[in-house]
């Protein structure tokens, strides 16, 4: 079972190396650990331990009007050998944050080429819509998905 504690950049450095997503080894560690200092400075964040083991961390950064910009960093640890704990731990999530907020709409990118990640948003209720290009180093397609109440979409 993962345990939540609150996010920290420290804990971002300790998944650099271990996540999921493709588009980091695109940037540097002080770009990320940059990011990292904006997710834990703007929203709810949280990380997830197994043990002691990091395993996640996810947030939301806010946005004016009750809107926010989800994000999330999984260890590729996590999402091969306990996939549907990870399921179990978003689910669980993602109302919190959205009523502790009380969000209305919400954005997330995913790798256009990392189809499991889509396949996540949509599972936990985001549409696919439009592609966006994302300049970071070297351009990379990613695909917005958006969550909203229905009435604020």
């Amino acid at each position: 079972m993962i345990h939540l504690e609150p996010f920290t950049v420290d804990d971002a450095a300790a998944l650099y190396d271990r996540a999921t997503d493709t588009g980091l080894s695109q940037i540097t560690r002080e770009e990320w650990m940059g990011w990292a200092a904006d997710c834990e400075r703007f929203g709810p964040a949280y990380s997830g331990f197994m043990g002691d083991e990091l395993m996640a961390a996810a947030g939301i950064i806010m946005r004016p009007n009750n809107k926010g910009d989800v994000w999330a960093m999984l260890s590729k640890e996590l999402c091969q050998r306990y996939p549907r704990v990870l399921m179990r731990w978003l689910k669980e999530c993602l109302p919190l944050f959205i009523e502790t907020v009380g969000f209305t709409k919400l954005r997330a990118l995913a790798d256009d080429n990392f189809e499991a990640a889509g396949r996540l948003l949509e599972h936990l209720g985001f549409t696919r819509t439009r592609r966006v290009v994302w300049r970071q180093g070297r351009e990379k397609e990613y695909r917005l998905y958006i969550w909203g109440r229905r009435g604020n979409g």
